[in-house]
């Protein structure tokens, strides 16, 4: 068979997802030179500390969406200012590249399909939506697990969230909600392993959860099974092995039977490499008594078809199917692209003699894990292959296979021509003003893993007059300075796109590293007036060093420093950036060359990007008191003169986890945005909050006013950017 069709009638697409993809290309041996810190400059004498009362004028914005394109007119958006603070909006959501997450009920009718913006329930006869989920699913740096699940008919749907298990009835709403035990949330760039698992009953009634327990002195595991509608807990785990326990995820058919009354389970503490009794790992329990089955019983045997009793593992370049109830070896297919460290996931047909398998192709790679790949089918029977296609696609949760090898599953449309990035909060420089039309940002840092052309190699740029995007091959700063970077044999070339004739500007080496390192080559800013380039370079996703550089005269001025939040004024050539593990400010001097320590009255610099104020020469940044309530405070600092004009003590802000900071250039305003998705906007005459609203769901990494002071723009942690205006 050359194609798959769905089992529905309909042909399944080749779920191509066509991405515009470039080469930037990565990382440096460094000379051995470096340069010498300059003598830093105090200013702990002239602070001025002003403290202020409780807060005032303080209002709570709930967001007010406007969704309609054409009433985008930036022309007509008030200046943001301490006046009309209360009448801001959500004006527009844009939203990253997500690749979809797609789960088809057993019966094979009805379609979950996931991404940032929340969950639609399909029908896959009519291609028609029941259903619009709004939930935040976890975008893990790390694992591409099962998020969501339906149960048999696609009348209830699961779903583990950034903070909470839920439950909804199609075309209905919630019905169940569990916060994560001890309150814990997901923590974007290192998540993965503590997503729950979950298993919902063929009726929808019960929901079998597996999951990781914290708490402030430990970790460990907990199982159980709720009734949805009662909202009782009916089983949970004893911390016994012979007890019900176990994950939900890894191998096909996990969870209820069909008819509800058996929970098949993995325990990984089983699953024996060196011994080859892989099959003990898979266990029944009874849904009537929670004891174990035997799986050679006659109720498991009549709970499960053939092909949910069996599983594949790699073997001597070949995939071995065999049976869950003895480890006998059903059939062998020789393959190419599946391992025991790069494991294929599988799907079989109810009779067991079709399955599909996915093969990773590593042209295209999100979140660290390949989500080109290869759909194959083949027949256990004569081990050959009756079907392949391409596909974008991250596990095979969106796929039924038929008894004759035809698949079912979700069409997964072609990418349109919007622009595509996704970003790394560890790795995102911020909001950067292009010029008075445009604010630019990199997406992430490039994976170069010895691949030769990549997606979201550049940056991308908003535009403010009506708030399109586009996301390029090049580099974009400030002043339309342009850099392209290409990879060489050993490191990388910087070429200088702005000048209409491209001009190499630098050519950076891998320094001397172990066989196998995987380098990085992040560039966070150009200034082509004086050719001083800003970089670091990362070893085995693990920042190695950054770097302060004349390009122009191949000279390293500064090494073996940390540039986090840097922020260049191109007004007086000055750069800051905040050294995380000293928890200091550094200013930087691009005339004479000079690195210097700014110093604060009892307190550490917190790792925010600082701010330059109008003219360029004025900072404000976040620091930490040392005292035992280690309080935050505004301080505002000449760089010039390297001294510490004023602290602002703003009592809305001493003990918030703060994220970010902005100054509307137009007004006397600044912004502030906390982990938790929530921003103040500060009076600093008055030094004090005049307003709080809940800008996003999700932390907010960097926030910055546009150059005319009209409109607000936001980041979350899952790429995803919202702006905001006052209403028209």
């Amino acid at each position: 068979m050359e194609n798959l069709h769905k089992k529905s009638g309909k042909y399944i697409s080749r779920l191509i997802l066509v991405l515009i993809i470039t080469c930037l290309n990565s990382c440096t041996r460094i000379e051995e030179n470096s340069a010498e810190l300059i003598t830093i400059s105090s200013a702990e004498d002239g602070i001025i500390t002003e403290e202020t009362s409780s807060m005032e004028k303080i209002t709570t914005l709930t967001p007010e969406v406007i969704s309609k394109e054409d009433q985008i007119r930036r022309q007509d958006f008030p200046v943001i200012s301490i006046d009309n603070v209360p009448d801001l909006v959500l004006q527009k959501t844009i939203h990253p590249f997500f690749p979809e997450i797609v789960h088809v009920a057993s019966n094979g009718r009805i379609a979950a399909v996931g991404d940032l913006s929340g969950i639609r329930i399909i029908d896959l006869d009519t291609d028609s939506v029941l259903m619009q989920v709004d939930a935040t699913l976890p975008d893990c740096n790390f694992g591409m697990g099962r998020y969501f699940q339906l149960n048999h008919d696609g009348s209830f749907l699961a779903i583990t969230t950034i903070k909470a298990i839920q439950v909804w009835q199609v075309g209905g709403g919630i019905v169940y909600e569990e916060p994560y035990i001890n309150n814990h949330i997901l923590d974007m760039s290192i998540c993965g392993a503590d997503i729950p698992q979950i298993a919902l009953s063929p009726d929808g009634m019960f929901l079998a959860e597996s999951g990781m327990r914290f708490s402030t002195s430990e970790v460990g595991s907990y199982f159980r099974v709720v009734d949805i509608i009662k909202n009782t807990t009916v089983y949970e785990w004893d911390g016994k092995i012979e007890s019900p326990n176990g994950r939900f995820y890894t191998f096909p058919s996990l969870g209820f039977s069909s008819d509800g009354k058996i929970l098949q389970t993995f325990d990984p503490s089983r699953f024996n490499i060196k011994s080859g009794g892989f099959h003990a790992a898979f266990r029944y329990w009874s849904t009537k008594n929670w004891r174990e089955l035997d799986p050679y019983s006659k109720i498991v045997k009549d709970a499960f078809n053939i092909g949910e009793l069996q599983f594949g593992v790699m073997k001597d370049n070949s995939l071995s199917i065999l049976s869950k109830k003895d480890g006998v070896e059903i059939g062998t297919i020789e393959i190419e692209g599946c391992g025991w460290k790069n494991p294929c996931p599988m799907e079989f047909s109810p009779d067991g003699s079709k399955f599909a398998v996915l093969l990773r192709d590593d042209s295209i790679v999100y979140k660290r894990e390949s989500i080109r790949a290869h759909l194959e089918v083949y027949d256990l029977s004569n081990g050959l292959m009756i079907g392949k296609s391409s596909a974008m696609m991250r596990n095979l949760d969106g796929v039924i296979v038929g008894d004759d090898g035809e698949i079912t599953g979700y069409e997964i449309a072609p990418l349109s021509e919007n622009p595509t990035w996704w970003t790394h909060p560890n790795y995102l420089a911020g909001f950067q003003v292009v010029n008075e039309n445009a604010i630019s940002f990199t997406p992430q840092v490039v994976d170069y893993r010895n691949q030769q052309i990549l997606p979201y190699s550049g940056s991308c740029r908003i535009h403010t007059d009506d708030f399109a995007i586009e996301c390029g091959s090049t580099l974009s700063f400030q002043d339309e300075d342009t850099i392209t970077v290409n990879k060489k044999e050993s490191g990388v070339e910087v070429i200088n796109t702005s000048l209409g004739k491209d001009r190499l500007l630098t050519e950076i080496t891998y320094p001397i590293s172990e066989p196998g390192d995987l380098w990085q080559f992040r560039l966070l800013d150009y200034v082509q007036k004086t050719g001083t380039g800003f970089f670091c370079l990362d070893r085995n996703l693990r920042e190695e060093t950054c770097l302060i550089m004349d390009f122009s005269n191949n000279e390293i001025l500064h090494e073996q420093i940390d540039l986090e939040g840097l922020n260049y004024s191109r007004e007086n050539g000055t750069a800051a950036f905040i050294n995380k593990e000293e928890k200091a400010l550094y200013i930087f001097s691009d005339e004479t060359g000079t690195l210097n320590k700014m110093r604060t009255y009892r307190a550490v610099f917190l790792p925010i990007k600082p701010v330059f104020l109008s003219g360029g020469e004025e900072l404000i940044y976040f620091v930490q008191s040392l005292d035992g309530a280690r309080n935050s405070y505004i301080e505002r600092a000449d760089t010039s003169l390297g001294k510490v004009i004023k602290r602002y003590d703003i009592a809305g802000l001493r003990t918030k986890k703060i994220s970010s900071i902005s100054a509307n250039g137009k007004e006397e305003l600044w912004a502030v945005s906390d982990t938790s998705g929530n921003v103040y906007l500060i009076d600093p005459e008055e030094g004090s909050v005049v307003t709080i609203f809940r800008a996003a769901d999700e932390e907010i990494i960097d926030l910055v006013f546009s150059p005319d002071g009209k409109a607000l723009f936001m980041m979350g942690e899952s790429g995803k950017i919202f702006i905001w205006t006052v209403r028209d």
